[in-house]
């Protein structure tokens, strides 16, 4: 989202979340330094097999804690639970990875780069 005010970027992946279920591929690039919590919290794509995520700020609600390693390891477990079909999942912010967030037995999941 090139050249996307700040202040529209949330709005937008709501909709991609709310309007387009049957999503194959997503590929987002965000400039801005802006929190994109309901992308993990809400995004739910039974035919996802691709996502790669190119962003400045964070997959995660500013609110939650940056220590509680554990339950921004538990968001990203469940939103790789609910995306079962998932085989490459490419994350740009390296610091957006955290222990035990990868659930056992997701055998789609052919790539991961985070």
């Amino acid at each position: 989202m090139i050249g996307v005010p700040p202040t529209c970027v949330t709005p937008i992946v709501d909709c991609i979340i709310a309007n387009y279920p049957s999503l194959i591929q997503l590929h987002l690039t965000i400039e801005e330094n802006v929190a994109v919590p309901s992308l993990l919290h809400r995004g739910h794509w039974p035919d996802l097999k691709r996502i790669a995520l190119e962003f400045d700020g964070s997959l995660f609600d500013p609110t939650v804690p940056i220590l509680d390693i554990r339950q921004r390891a538990n968001i990203m477990a469940n939103f790789l639970r609910r995306n079962t079909e998932l085989e490459s999942f490419w994350m740009q912010n390296q610091f957006e990875y955290y222990p035990g967030c990868l659930p056992e037995g997701h055998a789609s999941l052919q790539k991961l780069n985070l």
